[in-house]
């Protein structure tokens, strides 16, 4: 999924939002020593039956590390969604799908055995609260960004001048 978004990011000339899926990555990496410092188990066998997949169970308990990832990723992408498409039925029906997926991924980690219902609400509230903070960023870095470029090229030489401004026609910073 995360391809398929860059790439329509780059496509589309909106690369200015690329390096945040970059700050989603070091926001999952935090969630691991938050829940070392936590300190909560998971589910064991005994309480419910614990389904394990890919790689087994790992780490502590809360929150959880994939709904907050759901939250963050889905939530920034729903977020872009809203910015460079107009409302249409595409739009409304990618906004339900990741809606659903979004849900039906707390509900699996809980009916897997993989975490307790109050740490995947642990995880979307994180998810929620650094989602928060990255469209804050994102919202202030896209305006700096181009106040930035438009100051460098203003005090280069006339001929990178026009070198720049026809590259800005067609890229977006």
């Amino acid at each position: 999924m995360l391809i398929v978004v860059v790439v329509w990011l780059w496509v589309t000339n909106r690369r200015a939002a690329i390096p945040f899926f970059g700050i989603i990555g070091v926001l999952d990496l935090w969630n691991i020593p938050l829940r070392d410092i936590i300190d909560r188990p998971r589910p064991t066998q005994d309480l419910v039956g614990v389904v394990i997949g890919y790689g087994g169970i790992q780490g502590d308990s809360f929150p959880s590390g994939h709904a907050l990832h759901i939250t963050l990723f889905y939530g920034y992408v729903a977020y872009l969604l809203r910015d460079f498409m107009k409302a249409s039925p595409l739009r409304t029906a990618l906004w339900t799908a990741m809606g659903i997926y979004s849900i039906l991924g707390g509900v699996w980690l809980i009916y897997a055995g993989r975490h307790w219902f109050s740490d995947v609400i642990g995880g979307y509230v994180y998810g929620a609260f650094y989602l928060t903070l990255l469209i804050l960023v994102y919202r202030w870095y896209v305006p700096w960004s181009q106040r930035v470029y438009a100051s460098l090229v203003a005090r280069a030489p006339a001929s990178f001048q026009a070198r720049a401004l026809t590259w800005a026609m067609s890229n977006v910073i």
